[in-house]
């Protein structure tokens, strides 16, 4: 029986890409991050936890967006000085095009999903995105969202729902990597659940009654 053109077609594409990868990481044109992008990471707190933890061991979520990007690439965006959040559409076995979201720094991309760095190049012959947005480090440090990670502010709502999310993440996958890395930060914040708790609940109560005198609804309405 004759193949529909359309499963041809991404027969093909999936070959192509296969050839474009291997060659791509025998010539060291794909590098995972170096170190120094999660130790950059690991010093800014995003939602109640380190960015390091929460792009090494949550699982991305197409759902997760700010102002429609990506959630995790913003977040990578906060390792480098100065480096573009590209948004786009890119290729695939699966579809046609997909919106996708990416970082650019000195002639590399940096793709959360995959967890690993390209050369420029490669990438844009391998997934022949069609740009829609550029937005450069400077633009993004004024969004409120850049604001609370580079303040070093931990909110006690959001340490503690973090906390609830990536416990069960660990224990559910067994993880002994998370476990060490959340107790680290546990000590780093002299972490106490009681204290986080009583905490969170006095912000919750002044921000509601902000919000009833202001209808200005809180920066986490966790």
């Amino acid at each position: 029986m004759i193949k529909p053109f359309k499963e041809i077609r991404r027969t093909l594409y999936t070959n192509r890409l296969r050839l474009l990868l291997a060659d791509g990481i025998e010539k060291k044109l794909i590098l995972p991050f170096e170190k120094e992008v999660f130790d950059s990471l690991d010093e800014l707190i995003y939602d109640g936890v380190p960015v390091g933890i929460y792009m090494t061991h949550i699982q991305p979520n197409p759902k997760q967006w700010i102002n429609k990007r990506d959630e995790r690439s913003v977040m990578l965006s906060l390792a480098f000085k100065d480096c573009h959040l590209m948004q786009g559409y890119c290729k695939c076995p699966e579809e046609d095009h997909f919106f996708h979201c990416w970082v650019e720094n000195d002639g590399w991309v940096y793709d959360p999903t995959y967890m690993m760095k390209f050369k420029k190049e490669l990438y844009y012959k391998v997934f022949k995105p069609n740009i829609v947005e550029i937005q450069s480090r400077k633009e993004l440090e004024e969004e409120i969202y850049y604001q609370e990670c580079l303040s070093g502010n931990i909110h006690p709502t959001a340490v503690l729902c973090a906390m609830i999310l990536l416990e069960g993440t660990a224990e559910k996958d067994n993880n002994q990597d998370l476990k060490n890395e959340m107790k680290l930060f546990k000590e780093k914040i002299n972490y106490d659940a009681d204290r986080i708790e009583a905490e969170s609940r006095l912000v919750a109560q002044e921000e509601t009654k902000k919000y009833k005198k202001t209808k200005t609804p809180p920066i986490f309405a966790s």
